[in-house]
């Protein structure tokens, strides 16, 4: 509230609104200080620094990674960490980081994957602020997991699974009494996806900095600020003329609920999927991808057309839409070939070999059916 004294005014703030002023005037403060960062470390940046990488990382693919190795030797130094913290060496492809000051006490483990691209970073990359964390009482242990392209996905991925699966064995050994996974970058990408993968109650926490979470045009105020440098200009730069005609369709509504319950690995895949207009879900075996695609149907209630490869896979799926979905939709009416009109016995129809029952509501088609003689039928 205020009250206007002599002229001036004056405001009378609470306790719980002194804290929230004070709050606000905190995280202007930090913001400052972060753009400050910024912008030294983008001054600090050699020009041409992002055309020279990804040029490597093109030569690299190509069969030649001279340049690129050039390029990872180059961010490769060894930093220097406070002097109460020790570094061991954990098996090929792990550091742990643990300050004298707490080797008789039980601390929490944060295993910490590097930023880079999935092509470049390492050990030393992250060490400063592995070296941090250590000192303040938080064992770290960062990951040199296998780099791209010469060890493409999931090979990167792989080994940060295999050594969170290792360190949550190793917690008595270590004095350690938790595990959390975290990264940087493309490092909190493969951490998100790690923790995604992990049994309920495997992991303590998940600390993500600036993590990637899509690698593609989006189309947002940030994608064209920051696009330079990334992508279509550079066949801009190479003369080659391109167009882009977006043909999708966006579906009609449908009145569909799910009556199944997501477990936590499925929740979170579910609603990383559910951000974007297209996406990949890979799990394990028994994950239970029928019931999240069960799930992204009825949250998106348009009509939905499944593609498969096999009959088998087909019945599979029907009887989990069934299962799984509830329709509140009429079956279509369709002309037989002899002329007579008919309706259709489910909401959920198929195509596969030479029958037909799709429905244009929800279809489970054979891909194979659907390519004939060259091209794709409607």
């Amino acid at each position: 509230m205020y009250k206007k004294i002599a002229n001036r005014l004056c405001l009378i703030l609470r306790p719980a609104t002194v804290l929230l002023l004070l709050m606000v005037m905190v995280s202007v403060a930090e913001a400052v200080d972060f753009r400050s960062e910024a912008d030294s470390f983008l001054r600090g940046m050699p020009k041409g620094l992002q055309e020279r990488q990804t040029r490597a990382i093109e030569d690299a693919i190509e069969g030649d990674v001279s340049s690129l190795e050039a390029v990872r030797n180059a961010r490769n130094a060894k930093p220097v960490l406070p002097g109460d913290v020790r570094c061991d060496s954990i098996g090929e492809h792990a550091v742990l980081f643990r300050s004298e000051a707490y080797r008789n006490d039980t601390v929490p483990l944060l295993v910490y994957f590097h930023g880079g691209g999935w092509t470049i970073g390492s050990i030393n990359s992250c060490s400063r602020y592995c070296g941090a964390m250590a000192a303040g009482g938080v064992a770290v242990l960062a990951v040199d997991y296998r780099l791209a392209p010469e060890y493409p996905y999931p090979h990167g991925l792989d080994d940060c699974r295999r050594v969170v699966e290792m360190a949550a064995d190793s917690l008595d050994t270590w004095r350690c009494r938790s595990v959390s996974v975290g990264g940087d970058s493309s490092g909190g990408n493969l951490a998100i996806v790690t923790a995604m993968s992990m049994p309920a109650g495997k992991l303590e926490s998940l600390v993500v900095f600036y993590p990637v979470t899509k690698a593609y045009a989006d189309g947002s105020e940030s994608w064209k600020e920051y696009g330079k440098g990334y992508g279509l200009d550079r066949c801009v730069k190479a003369g080659i003329k391109y167009d882009i005609d977006d043909q999708r369709e966006t579906g009609r509504p449908l009145r569909i609920f799910f009556k199944g319950e997501l477990r936590m690995q499925q929740e979170l895949a579910a609603q990383q999927l559910l951000q974007y207009d297209h996406g990949i879900l890979s799990a394990a075996t028994a994950f239970g991808k029928t019931v999240v695609c069960s799930y992204l149907i009825a949250q998106r209630k348009v009509n939905t057309l499944i593609l498969l490869e096999s009959t088998d896979l087909i019945i599979q799926w029907e009887d989990e839409l069934k299962h799984f979905l509830e329709i509140d939709e009429e079956p279509p009416e369709y002309l037989t070939k002899s002329g007579r009109v008919k309706k259709r016995g489910s909401v959920i129809g198929t195509l596969k070999g030479g029958k037909d029952t799709m429905t244009g509501i929800i279809d489970i088609a054979m891909i194979g059916s659907l390519y004939k003689k060259g091209t794709f039928t409607e």
